[in-house]
């Protein structure tokens, strides 16, 4: 079983240690493993990963409409997003290979809050200086009737 424990790199007596923020959690995992197992343990940056309510927004209302004004039809919207992925997360790796972020948590790099904040800014940015529309504001709560009316309504033009 995996899990995650957060902690902080700081330097002792010339060597890195990990200091982790629950260090009595830690240790009772350590102990249901029992003394002799043999485990793994793997280290990567800390990343205040996106949110559930960001994710909804983004595929629940910006795609939807983004996709009807770029005149795919809603089985395209996975397509959209995609498209809309290589615009805005494309970056370089160390060695000079393009990839796209991904919103995965568990992805390599994935996308934090503040780059998903960016990225749904984009998109919006994008649909109202094409299309002329400002797609909803992210910190309201719409029920997927009225999203998918107002996509409806774009569609018929």
């Amino acid at each position: 079983m995996n899990f995650p424990f957060v902690g902080t790199i700081e330097q002792q007596d010339g060597k890195y240690v990990v200091i982790l923020d629950m260090e009595e959690r830690y240790q009772l995992h350590l102990a249901k493993l029992k003394v002799g197992t043999r485990v793994t343990q793997s280290t990567k940056r800390f990343h205040k990963t996106n949110t559930p309510k960001q994710k909804a927004y983004l595929h629940g209302v910006v795609i939807p409409i983004t996709t009807a004004f770029m005149d795919y039809p809603r089985h395209e919207r996975e397509f959209v997003y995609n498209h809309l992925k290589l615009m805005y997360l494309k970056t370089t790796d160390d060695k000079g290979n393009d990839y796209i972020r991904e919103l995965r948590e568990n992805s390599e790099d994935p996308v934090d809050t503040q780059l998903m904040s960016w990225f749904t800014d984009q998109i919006r940015q994008m649909v109202a200086m094409r299309y002329g529309f400002n797609i909803p504001d992210p910190d309201k709560n719409y029920d997927k009737g009225y999203i998918e009316e107002l996509v409806t309504e774009i569609e018929r033009g």
